[in-house]
């Protein structure tokens, strides 16, 4: 590969003297240091390049040096591009830009066909910017600072990523330093590459494909690349040339471009078998692709969905076989949430001993095992509050470990991405949870009048190994095991202090602490949902077979809010939705005490029409209003601690949610509120209601638009190597 690098100090903005095209073997590297442009009028020449969504962009974000180093990057690339001209109208200001299908910038000419094939690519630091450019040949290229240290273990943090055989390179290296240096080399050229695909990170994962050099040895600038993919050969194509150069005496940079098959370091001639345009890839759902760890993401939500067959038979066994009051019933349906408080224990579990060599496949098939066990005791033995609260806490370990192992996968896709690519990520998820709850909704309360709750809780079993099924999609690597005189205890406390130390490192940032705090007491107002079940059932005399149907109505609803949110708040700053879905879910919330005064029969609507429609509209915006939650967990997850984090976080927002459901059992005791007696009810549900407006003035606590991924600030396509 051919490679001409320029350096533009202060380029001009006025007068750019034409530069010949890059010949089809050529790359053209430009790059400037943010540091040496300070003048305020060249600044400010670089504004009027702009176009106005551009400016909008850039002057939006509020720290002085991401917003200058955004303004620099695009007028890098606008200047650079008008080099190449080859008609006299073309000017930096005039250039317009469009964006893949999955965010890569490219040049939007007026008629493709008149025009030469450019191609180009932007990578960053806070010291450098630099734009690479070729001629009919898609690129990638990435740069990083020499001296980035990390405060992390390298092995620690790049095992999250590399793939084994990368890690045997790694750890075969005895000297820090070097081996430091090895492993940002090797992320420049991973990253390099998966830039040049165009897909984004989510669309090729690190740990997707393997970098091998040959022959082996530190010097990469004379290896020969060979690119392994591990999975989606269709997409993980091989024929690819790497470069890899200093700048400035100070980064390295990377540079990945397409070949046929020519000189230079190229990559292994290994044949790649035609994409099916027909195949699960090319079809999508919420904006995901379907490709098959996607499908398995998808059913691993569906049958958490699913379960909710047995939702309705809980609440009448501990209702009418076990005689519970409210309260009683409140309490075991917190403790049924304890192990979703401890999922970074099962991420540590499934991160360090792996089962048969597998640290995500034979856990979805342990989980779903576990879930089926669950069931069929309490189809047949359990006779007691205490044997049903053992069950019921086993098929919610059962789905609490399987899924810390999805979203896993999930978040690791969604690492670098927009807010918009995370929410179509969740809503994915969501929206297969809430089919999964579609499905089950109706019959939910007609089997359990037809044939009992045994029975359901029977049939119920049955639904976990779905999960066990699925994991044969999911595409993972082979773990050899522990390295040689290790054990796999001492590997696994090892592990699990240097995941601790980087998770208490990542918690402790402002920037996570403060919004998971805001998260948390959203969640920990109390809530009367035992309550209400008790009243419907006894008091309106509601039949099973009823609130199946009023369940299915709120799956359909639950999904209606997944699309919602898809639709049209995704794109919506994250402080704009709480405060709204929170002052109107309170406002839809108090419609309840209609129900329990009877003041709908007064309108000639009957108690059955109401509660359908009232749960139909609270169930809509319950769950848009829950969509920013998990976008919100997901983003803030920095770059090697992103299962681990994602499952704190959302435990710490499940301990709220488990609090609030204490404090409403409480309230509910102290109310005197009985299986029989429901006279303070309104009261009740006047104050759970009203509590959830408190925590609106710590709004402040949640992160804006442009501090929840400095990434963005800078260029969509770029991910930047972080350590925490």
């Amino acid at each position: 590969m051919k490679i001409h690098s320029y350096n533009q100090r202060m380029f001009s903005t006025s007068t750019l003297l034409p530069l010949q095209l890059p010949s089809r073997m050529e790359t053209h590297l430009w790059y400037v240091l943010p540091n040496e442009v300070n003048s305020e009028s060249v600044l400010s020449r670089y504004v009027d390049l702009l176009s106005p969504l551009e400016k909008d962009h850039v002057f939006s974000i509020r720290d002085n040096q991401l917003q200058k180093t955004a303004l620099i990057a695009r007028a890098l690339v606008r200047t650079t591009i008008a080099r190449y001209q080859i008609r006299p109208q073309v000017s930096p200001k005039s250039l317009q830009f469009r964006k893949n299908a999955y965010g890569k910038p490219e040049v939007d000419w007026e008629n493709d066909n008149d025009w030469p094939p450019i191609h180009f690519n932007l990578s960053h630091t806070s010291s450098l910017i630099a734009c690479g450019v070729t001629i009919d040949s898609p690129i990638g290229i990435d740069v990083e600072e020499k001296k980035r240290t990390m405060k992390n273990k390298i092995l620690s943090f790049a095992k999250r990523y590399f793939t084994n055989e990368e890690m045997e390179v790694l750890r075969a290296i005895s000297d820090p330093e070097v081996q430091r240096q090895e492993f940002i080399k090797l992320w420049t050229l991973k990253e390099a590459y998966v830039k040049a695909l165009g897909r984004g990170f989510s669309g090729a994962p690190f740990n997707t494909f393997t970098l091998r050099f040959r022959p082996a040895n530190p010097n990469h600038e004379d290896s020969e690349i060979v690119i392994v993919p591990l999975e989606n050969q269709s997409l993980l194509t091989t024929n690819w040339q790497f470069a890899q150069l200093d700048l400035a005496g100070s980064h390295y940079a990377a540079i990945c471009r397409k070949t046929n098959g020519g000189n230079g370091a190229v990559s292994s001639s290994k044949s790649v078998p035609p994409k099916n345009k027909y195949s699960l890839s090319s079809i999508s759902c919420f904006g995901v692709d379907l490709t098959p760890d996607n499908i398995a993401v998808a059913m691993v939500y569906f049958v958490q969905g699913v379960l909710g067959l047995a939702r309705l038979a809980v609440s009448f066994y501990l209702k009418d076989d076990l005689h519970l009051d409210p309260a009683e019933t409140a309490v075991i349906t917190g403790f049924s949430a304890l192990p979703w408080l401890i999922k970074p224990l099962y991420g540590f579990i499934s991160d360090s001993v792996p089962l048969f060599g597998y640290r995500r496949r034979s856990y979805l098939v342990l989980s779903g095992l576990l879930g089926a066990l669950s069931w069929s005791l309490m189809a047949s033995f359990v006779d007691g509050k205490y044997g049903a609260t053992f069950c019921i806490l086993l098929g919610s370990l059962s789905v609490a470990f399987s899924d810390v192992v999805v979203d896993s996968m999930v978040v690791e896709r969604a690492r670098g991405e927009t807010q918009s690519v995370s929410g179509s990520l969740q809503s994915l998820c969501w929206g297969s949870s809430a089919f999964g709850g579609i499905v089950s909704s109706y019959f939910s309360g007609s089997l359990v009048d037809a044939y009992g709750v045994r029975f359901v809780f029977g049939l119920t079993a049955l639904l976990p190994l779905l999960t066990s099924a699925v994991a044969v999609l999911v595409k993972e690597q082979r773990f050899r095991g522990p390295l040689r005189g290790q054990g796999l205890s001492t590997s696994f406390i090892d592990t699990s202090k240097d995941s601790i130390i980087e998770l208490w490192q990542a918690i402790k940032q402002p920037n996570v602490f403060l919004p998971t705090l805001f998260i948390f007491l959203w969640q920990a107002t109390p809530h009367s949902e035992s309550a209400m079940f008790y009243f419907t059932t006894n008091k309106l005399g509601f039949t099973p077979e009823f609130l199946g149907r009023v369940k299915l109505v709120t799956s359909i609803a639950s999904l209606l809010g997944v699309g919602l949110y898809n639709g049209f708040l995704k794109n919506v700053p994250l402080r704009k939705i709480f405060l709204g879905t929170t002052v109107t879910g309170t406002a839809l919330g108090l419609t309840q005490v209609i129900l329990v005064t009877g003041l709908n029969r007064r309108f000639g609507i009957s108690d059955e029409w109401f509660a359908i429609g009232d749960s139909l509209i609270i169930t809509v915006l319950g769950q848009a209003s829950f969509m920013p939650v998990l976008v919100l967990a997901a983003r803030l997850c920095p770059e090697g601690m992103e299962a681990t984090l994602f499952a704190t976080l959302m435990s710490i927002s499940n301990g709220g949610s488990v609090l609030g459901g204490l404090f409403g059992a409480g309230l509910t005791q102290v109310l005197g509120i009985t299986k029989d007696r429901f006279d303070n009810l309104a009261l009740l549900i006047i104050i759970c209601n009203l509590s959830s407006l408190l925590p609106l003035p710590l709004l402040h606590l949640l992160p804006d638009d442009n501090s929840v991924n400095k990434n963005e600030a800078n260029e969509d396509d770029d991910v930047e190597l972080k350590s925490n």
